[in-house]
């Protein structure tokens, strides 16, 4: 689902000139479908964050699903300053970045999986803060 919402995100983008209305919807649904899957990205608290495995081709999920957030996030400081869509984008970037902090605030786990989950939440809150900035 967060591939499918990165897709949709840059097709939104890109095409956001033609219809400002169908742009917001699209940009709004795969948004929505990105912070509701947040988790898989960042994998449960305690366990490596490569612990997800896709059952058919034992494809890492968590990986698929951390270089979709990077997409996402860098489509989002790709969108024209001037376009109406940047406000919206800039308030799912400060969201995502929210969701960071929170997540890193949960600690209480030790060891070199929470330290890969921390690093990848500072990675990810460091570019949503640079692209609220450009």
């Amino acid at each position: 689902r967060l591939v499918t919402a990165s897709t949709a995100l840059s097709i939104c983008v890109a095409n956001s000139s033609r219809g400002e209305v169908t742009a917001k919807n699209l940009l709004s649904a795969s948004l929505d479908t990105f912070v509701d899957g947040f988790h898989l990205v960042i994998g449960p608290l305690g366990l490596p964050v490569s612990v997800f495995r896709d059952e058919e081709n034992g494809q890492d999920i968590t990986l698929m699903c951390k270089e979709a957030t990077f997409q996402i996030i860098t489509t989002l400081s790709r969108i024209n300053p001037r376009s109406s869509l940047r406000k919206d984008a800039i308030a799912y970037l400060t969201k995502i970045a929210n969701l960071c902090k929170s997540e890193n605030a949960a600690g209480g786990v030790s060891g070199a999986a929470a330290l890969k989950r921390t690093n990848l939440l500072k990675g990810i809150w460091d570019r949503c803060d640079s692209s609220c900035k450009s």
